[in-house]
């Protein structure tokens, strides 16, 4: 018998970008049976965020024409029509809510179950080599990241960036010279994102880590309490857990410095363009090149972007913990079993129950240095009682487990009834 370890990918805190993108693309491959929820989301989505394009110029025209002309007719008509629009986009962004909150937790449940899934059809000696409660912990928090990103924070990154590009498109069709000092934000905003996206992602990984850790210390430990208090390892293991807890909250610790200090730089930089560019259309105004609306109409504009923008840069870092977590639950779903199954399986023939070891070795893939049972040959015949006797780890369970197939020997035969 030839057996495979099981593949177990490294957990690493440093995710490549080619397996994040894969695991996107694994992710979104769960929606395609509900594309049609998708296609309503999307076209919600476009359409109000197209609406919200059209409020500067609306506040332009009652500007310049209701308030500066003292028109009150056209002051009525642009405030009904902007009320209407209110409305239809109140409309479309319920839709939108709901059907990706819906798309969220179809997917999230989908997910859930494939991962248990495979979990059950695993082999003892994966469960063997893992803490129960750490894979418990590390899917319940997994699958709740990925539920936020698909439920929500995807739906808000697609309608910043349709906001985004609709606001950068209008302002330097409308207002090319002011667009060429909005766009200073750009660069500093790009290299912002570069330098802290990649330490957020590396501390977010950590931080996960280190929280499944806890959780599965504090799962061992319940449910195992009776041992716990037996041998009076309360106050032992009260401090384990509590020196996990530590871990993960310096870690969180942190990514909460490097996230605020993100963020601080990000709004700084958008502020800073905001106050060079009333700086410039307060001139123009004064100098009447520029109309009072139309330089509200593009500093609201350059708000809407500025917002859109920060707003990508948040989401980003939760797009990225998605990713980690995304990849860490198809490393359990692509694991590959240990015991090999043959391509054509043959039912083992109805018999009367005969077992028999012949030159049976085996060792735990997770102490593969020790043998547990060495070059063992055992015949036990229908109806006929054998006691297995030696110390505690002497191989008596493991003997059971072998007959049972929770592994497969390092080498010789296990049969019942004749068949391997």
């Amino acid at each position: 018998f030839v057996t495979r370890d099981v593949q177990r990918a490294p957990m690493s805190n440093e995710t490549p970008r080619a397996p994040r993108i894969r695991g996107f693309g694994r992710l979104l491959a769960l929606v395609r049976p509900h594309l049609g929820r998708l296609a309503i989301a999307t076209a919600a989505l476009l359409v109000g965020s197209a609406i919200s394009l059209v409020y500067p110029q609306a506040l332009r025209i009652a500007i310049d024409r209701g308030i500066v002309h003292g028109s009150a007719a056209s002051l009525d008509r642009i405030v009904f029509g902007v009320a209407v629009l209110f409305i239809v986009q109140a409309g479309l962004t319920w839709v939108r809510a709901y059907s990706v909150a819906w798309l969220g937790h179809r997917v999230v449940a989908d997910l859930r179950r494939r991962v248990f899934e495979r979990l059950v059809t695993l082999p003892v000696g994966y469960f063997h080599e893992r803490l129960t409660g750490e894979l418990t912990g590390r899917v319940a928090g997994d699958v709740a990241s990925i539920e936020g990103a698909l439920g929500s924070e995807l739906s808000l990154a697609l309608r910043a960036s349709v906001q985004a590009v609709g606001a950068t498109v209008l302002v330097f069709v409308r207002f090319a010279d002011l667009a060429l000092a909005m766009l200073a934000i750009v660069p500093l905003l790009s290299i912002t994102l570069m330098t802290f996206s990649r330490r957020i992602r590396r501390r977010s990984r950590a931080m996960s880590d280190r929280l499944a850790e806890s959780s599965g210390r504090s799962q061992e430990a319940l449910s195992a309490i009776t041992t716990v208090q037996a041998f009076s390892r309360e106050r032992a293991e009260a401090s384990a857990y509590g020196d996990a807890l530590e871990r993960a909250f310096d870690e969180g610790r942190a990514l909460a410095t490097l996230r605020a200090s993100f963020m601080a730089l990000s709004g700084l930089s958008g502020y800073l363009v905001l106050a060079v560019i009333l700086w410039i259309g307060g001139t123009a105004v004064l100098e009447g090149e520029m109309s009072p609306g139309s330089l509200t109409e593009f500093l609201v504009y350059t708000v809407m972007l500025a917002v859109s923008l920060a707003s990508l840069t948040e989401l980003y870092a939760s797009l990225e913990r998605a990713a980690g977590s995304t990849e860490r639950l198809f490393e359990i779903l692509d694991t590959e079993s240990a015991l090999v199954e043959p391509s054509s399986p043959a039912p083992i023939p109805l018999g009367e129950g005969a077992v028999a070891f012949e030159h049976v070795r085996f060792a735990y893939p997770s102490r593969p240095d020790r043998t547990v049972i060495d070059d063992i040959t055992l015949r036990v015949r229908p109806g006929e009682r054998v006691a297995i006797v030696g110390p505690s780890g002497a191989g008596k369970s493991t003997l059971a487990s072998l007959v049972l197939r929770f592994f497969d020997p390092t080498s010789g035969t296990v049969r019942i009834d004749g068949t391997d």
